[in-house]
């Protein structure tokens, strides 16, 4: 962690941002999550996750692997709260969830507290083979990934085991001061073609009760694909969980346009819930990137075959 300290801004104060992708072709987007820190290695590594994206499109395979392929760079970074870096129960263990959708035929697959699988993303993209499941948690899919050949790993890092020490009852980030979020880190993909897909990865809430199961494993809530829009989700998973805060984010800027529906949906979160979240959207249609959030930050990185753009960095504040 750096020696970066950043004030929580009020619960009323939403950051937007919006990029318009102005070239043809494909678009992949990365985010580490709300109150990630914004700095160089977090950038670098959303940077790296989007480059692994689009060469996964360049060489003809689809969005859902060009999605799972680029969260795995983040799920494999242990500064990431996903994949190796997942924070721990209160039982010193990692339990992961993880998921994907895809627009192209609106099914979705999701994973959670999964124990020890580094790439939850990647086994839902598994499940998303299986016609009549839909999510599948716990030991139950950590028995599936041991079928598929996915050996369940000790991802146990002893930062973490400090960090849940240092966290005590506070249930306080060292950095913001507010009470931790899940810091979900995900990946949007839009092909060649525009369809888009989602893929999205977490350790959950640090100190978290084990078989918590967070938003972004829950399609609507979490996560989102259709025709048009994919959506991701970070922050306090139970909330939207509760709003289906991805799919109304979606059907928002379906009348709106995407900045005005992302944040028209966390103004929603905010009024009633009183929730920390953020959310990237993009619009394949009209080729834009919105990112609304009411934390300290959102580090989130748009790439297209020649240009890549940070959002997140310097950023407009508005009243909710």
């Amino acid at each position: 962690m750096s020696d970066i300290v950043t004030n929580p801004r009020p619960a009323d104060t939403i950051v937007t941002e919006v990029f318009d992708v102005t070239s043809d072709g494909p678009i992949a987007i990365a985010h580490g999550g709300v109150d990630m820190e914004p700095i160089e290695s977090t950038y670098a590594a959303l940077e790296a996750a989007v480059g692994r994206a689009l060469d996964v499109l360049a060489a003809g395979e689809d969005g859902i692997a060009a999605a799972v392929q680029g969260v795995s760079v983040l799920e494999d970074d242990p500064a990431f709260n996903a994949g190796y870096g997942s924070v721990l129960t209160r039982a010193g263990t990692v339990e992961t969830d993880g998921a994907v959708s895809d627009g192209r035929t609106g099914r979705s697959a999701g994973v959670g507290a999964v124990p020890g699988v580094r790439n939850p993303a990647a086994l839902a993209r598994l499940l998303l083979r299986e016609r009549q499941v839909a999510l599948l948690v716990g030991d139950a899919a950590a028995a599936y990934a041991i079928e598929h050949g996915i050996t369940p790993e000790d991802l146990v890092t002893q930062e973490q085991r400090e960090s849940l020490i240092a966290l005590g009852d506070s249930q306080q980030s060292v950095f913001t001061g507010r009470r931790v979020p899940t810091e979900t880190v995900g990946c949007l993909a839009v092909d060649q073609e525009g369809a888009v897909s989602s893929a999205s990865s977490t350790g959950g809430l640090v100190g978290k009760l084990p078989g918590r199961v967070g938003d972004s494993c829950i399609v609507g809530a979490g996560f989102w694909a259709d025709d048009r829009f994919g959506v991701l989700c970070s922050g306090s998973g139970e909330a939207a969980i509760g709003r289906q805060l991805a799919r109304r984010a979606a059907e928002h800027a379906r009348r709106l346009g995407a900045l005005a529906g992302a944040r028209a949906a966390l103004v929603d979160l905010i009024e009633t819930a009183g929730a920390t979240a953020a959310i990237v959207l993009v619009d394949s249609e009209t080729r834009q990137v919105a990112t609304v959030h009411n934390g300290s930050s959102f580090p989130v990185v748009v790439s297209t075959p020649g240009r890549m753009a940070r959002l997140g960095e310097a950023s407009e504040e508005v009243a909710a």
